[in-house]
């Protein structure tokens, strides 16, 4: 399994509660097109939505940057598929397929995150890669 991270700018930053929120990850933009991540990856609807589940179900904590411990909470967490927009009446072409929430962030981390130190989410997981021809 190899290591893998992403990140995606921060949408919103709520002073008082410390709360952070925005996309995770996207694995298809909003016309429907795969999307390669700074790394070069990219990953299917279907698997992203296991990935969120899975980090849902065990970790529930963001950190900084892929280093160190992981002191922010997760507070918010849905996995956009194309779906799950049509069941809740968003038409297709709105908003992209991906993973959209939010974390409570530390005092520290949301300092940072108001001086525009940090701009992205930090998520870790583990991923079996394979090679891919993805579509210009």
């Amino acid at each position: 399994m190899a290591k893998v991270g992403f990140q995606f700018e921060v949408l919103r930053k709520d002073e008082a509660s410390h709360r952070v929120y925005g996309w995770f990850s996207i694995a298809r933009d909003k016309a429907g097109k795969t999307l390669v991540d700074k790394q070069g990856d990219v990953i299917e609807v279907a698997d992203l939505e296991d990935a969120a589940a899975e980090f849902v179900k065990e970790w529930r904590q963001g950190g900084e940057q892929h280093q160190g411990g992981a002191p922010n909470k997760l507070i918010a967490s849905i996995v956009l598929s194309r779906e799950v927009q049509n069941a809740m009446g968003i038409p297709a072409g709105i908003l992209p397929e991906g993973w959209f929430g939010a974390f409570e962030v530390g005092k520290d981390a949301f300092a940072k995150l108001a001086k525009g130190e940090l701009l992205m989410f930090s998520i870790e997981g583990e991923a079996e890669t394979e090679d891919v021809e993805v579509a210009a």
